[in-house]
C-alpha cells in the first residue's frame, strides 16, 4: 500500500529521532513524505494545533484533490536561533555537513577541544 504520509514533530519532541528514522526509511523506499518540524515539545499545545492545521490541509489535498492549502516544498522546518521557518525539498538539507562541537568554559561551543586545565583551576583536595 502506498498511502501519502505527513510526519509532524518538534525539535524538542522525545519522538523526533524515531520520526526522522521513519522519514529516511520512506525516502529510501522511493516515497515522498511531507515533514514538518517546529519549535515544540512532545504534547505541546502548539504542536497539537500545528499538526491539526497541517493535517486538515493534507487530508483536503489527498481526499478532495484540493491542493490549495499545501505548501510547495515537502519539508518545513523551524530554525531555532534564526527564529524562522524554511521550506526544503528534503531533510537534511543537501548542504548540511556534520560538525563536532566541544563545550568550552562558560558555556561556549567551539570547533576545537577546550583548553586544558590552567593554573587558575582550583586544585583537587587530597583525600581525607
Amino acid at each position: 500500500m502506498d498511502a501519502p504520509k505527513h510526519l509532524v514533530s518538534g525539535w524538542d519532541d522525545i519522538a523526533l529521532p524515531a520520526l526522522l528514522r521513519d522519514y529516511q526509511a520512506l525516502r529510501k523506499a522511493g516515497r515522498e513524505p511531507y515533514l514538518t518540524i517546529g519549535p515544540w515539545q512532545h504534547w505541546d499545545a502548539e504542536l497539537s494545533m500545528a499538526a491539526l492545521r497541517e493535517s486538515l490541509a493534507w487530508l483536503r489535498a489527498h481526499l478532495l484533490k484540493d491542493e490549495s492549502g499545501l505548501r510547495a516544498a515537502p519539508v518545513r522546518i523551524y530554525v531555532k536561533g534564526a527564529e524562522e521557518w524554511r521550506d526544503l525539498p528534503a531533510y537534511p538539507p543537501a548542504e548540511a555537513r556534520p560538525q563536532r562541537l566541544y563545550l568550552h568554559p562558560n558555556g561556549g561551543l567551539g570547533g576545537n577541544p577546550p583548553p586544558t586545565a590552567t593554573a587558575s583551576t582550583p586544585p583537587i583536595p587530597p583525600p581525607l
